[in-house]
């Protein structure tokens, strides 16, 4: 498993099966997906049977697809009255969002190292403040497989969980020395013997 898949496994970010249907006019080329963002390359488009293919500047029975807008974009209109059927993932996190947070902490995603718990906290930590600060991730985030939640819990909630994972952080800390390291010298300190004193 990749240190991106474990990411988003351990942050709650599954990625969740969609499926949006639709009629073609025969003059619309420019469709929305409404879950998104969407999981790149995890969309199948079927439109009046015929599996389109993913294209940069499609052409016939072909679409572009834009994972963070969830455009889509046919290289012809779909005909009048065609049935078109769209099935993706999505998440609530993009896979480059997610790369980036975890490159922030020196954390390669591609990579299937096992993660050092000081930068998995940090980029963690990175996550839950995202989700504070942006009502509608948090709400997205909160209410997967239908659930009505307060939001205000949420709020509370992933306040908790960053105190226990600044808790956590701190107990590596401890065992690594860090921390005891430094309460032993101030135990020894001596304020006669302090420079400047």
């Amino acid at each position: 498993m990749s240190n991106l898949d474990d990411f988003r496994l351990r942050i709650q970010d599954k990625e969740q099966p969609q499926v949006q249907n639709a009629t073609g006019d025969g003059a619309r080329t420019v469709y929305f997906l409404e879950a998104v963002p969407i999981i790149g390359g995890s969309e199948t488009v079927v439109v009046g049977g015929t599996t389109y293919a993913q294209a940069t500047g499609p052409g016939a029975d072909e679409y572009d697809l834009n994972d963070s807008t969830g455009r889509v974009t046919f290289g012809v209109a779909p005909v009048a009255g065609v049935f078109m059927e769209m099935d993706f993932q999505s998440a609530i996190f993009t896979d480059a969002e997610l790369t980036q947070i975890l490159l922030n902490h020196g954390i390669v995603a591609a990579s299937s190292s096992a993660l050092a718990n000081s930068s998995y906290y940090t980029a963690w930590k990175d996550i839950i403040e995202i989700l504070m600060m942006d009502a509608q991730r948090r709400f997205k985030w909160s209410t997967i497989g239908g659930h009505d939640v307060d939001q205000r819990f949420v709020y509370r909630n992933l306040e908790s969980l960053r105190d226990k994972i600044d808790a956590w952080e701190m107990g590596d800390i401890f065992e690594a020395g860090g921390m005891n390291s430094w309460a032993i010298e101030q135990a020894n300190y001596d304020s006669d013997t302090f420079p400047g004193s």
